[in-house]
């Protein structure tokens, strides 16, 4: 189960994410944040409450970082825990996620 909360503050939104980010929720998740971020130009997810990301919910994590940057805009992680940073880690993601 994943529950999300935002805040938007013009441009800006901060997405909290609360649960799993796995193959069962990552699919609503993404379609549901790509309508969401469509006029956001700097976008926070605040992963403090993940409790786990399978590569179905990296997978949705790379997309929205590449449609923000794709548009010129941000896409920043925060509040990783070690279990998600250890795992952006492991699959070689640094790069390309930019945890804050």
């Amino acid at each position: 189960m994943l529950e999300t909360s935002k805040t938007v503050d013009g441009t800006s939104m901060t997405i909290a994410l609360n649960g799993r980010l796995d193959v069962n929720t990552s699919p609503d998740f993404e379609t549901q944040t790509l309508e969401d971020i469509a006029d956001v130009i700097d976008l926070t997810l605040d992963v403090a409450n993940l409790e786990y990301v399978s590569s179905a919910g990296l997978r949705a994590l790379i997309l929205l970082s590449k449609t923000q940057a794709d548009k010129g805009g941000t896409c920043i992680i925060v509040n990783a825990s070690d279990t998600v940073q250890q795992v952006v880690k492991t699959t070689g993601l640094t790069g390309v996620l930019n945890l804050a």
